[in-house]
């Protein structure tokens, strides 16, 4: 029988966790996020839930937030897979970059519209499992939810002409920490696929982009 209202337990241990996010390096924890899943982040961390785990017959805080994260995928002029790069890697040109062409023969606004049109209709036709698969080989994240298409872009990339269309997914970022504070291990799950009770695996090795791009491209052939 209880001897404590379990409300109260409950209030109290919400005002620890309180206390021990004022105190977080939220820039430092969101540095940890890309570093340790190569995912870049499009919104501000949001606090979801912590609680109390047994780490190594230790307790550590397990502290869970809710985001929206980015990834770049390339596609060749074939429609095969070449790997994930940082959605930054390759910004869009600006109008003062546009400004600089010579000798413009056709309508510049025009012709980034057609090609937005065509690089959403290539995005438009790849299958939610097939990107499901993909973000699973490369980050270890199970989804089942649909990524949102955010948009795209035709690059050079290795020398070669590249499609690279940006999605995003939203996402429960759980960090587990010992009682000291010390940084303990990190674990990347979609949203949806929280909803449906499936397992999410910890991130124990930080991977290059381009070590993941090599090992995809050795050991997958989606296309």
């Amino acid at each position: 029988m209880p001897i404590i209202n379990p409300e109260i337990l409950s209030k109290r241990k919400k005002e620890l966790f309180d206390k021990i996010l004022a105190s977080c390096d939220m820039f430092q924890i969101e540095k940890l996020f890309y570093q340790k899943h190569s995912l870049r982040l499009k919104q501000k961390m949001q606090f979801k839930d912590g609680q109390f785990i047994v780490h190594h017959d230790e307790i550590a805080y397990k502290i869970d937030f809710i985001t929206v994260a980015a990834f770049s995928l390339l596609l060749d002029k074939m429609g095969k897979f070449k790997g994930f790069i940082d959605p930054k890697d390759h910004p869009s040109l600006t109008d003062t970059e546009e400004s600089k062409l010579d000798e413009i023969v056709t309508d510049s606004a025009s012709m980034r519209m057609k090609e937005a049109e065509f690089l959403e209709s290539i995005a438009a036709s790849i299958g939610v499992e097939t990107i499901n698969d993909l973000l699973n080989s490369a980050f270890g994240l199970d989804t089942v939810g649909k990524p949102t298409y955010n948009q795209g872009e035709i690059i050079v990339f290795n020398d070669h002409v590249t499609y690279q269309l940006v999605y995003e997914v939203g996402v429960i970022f759980s960090l587990v920490l010992d009682q000291n504070g010390n940084y303990i291990s990190t674990s990347i799950e979609n949203i949806a696929s929280s909803a449906s009770a499936k397992k999410h695996r910890v991130s124990t090795r930080n991977q290059s982009d381009s070590e993941l791009i090599d090992k995809i491209i050795e050991t997958s052939e989606f296309f």
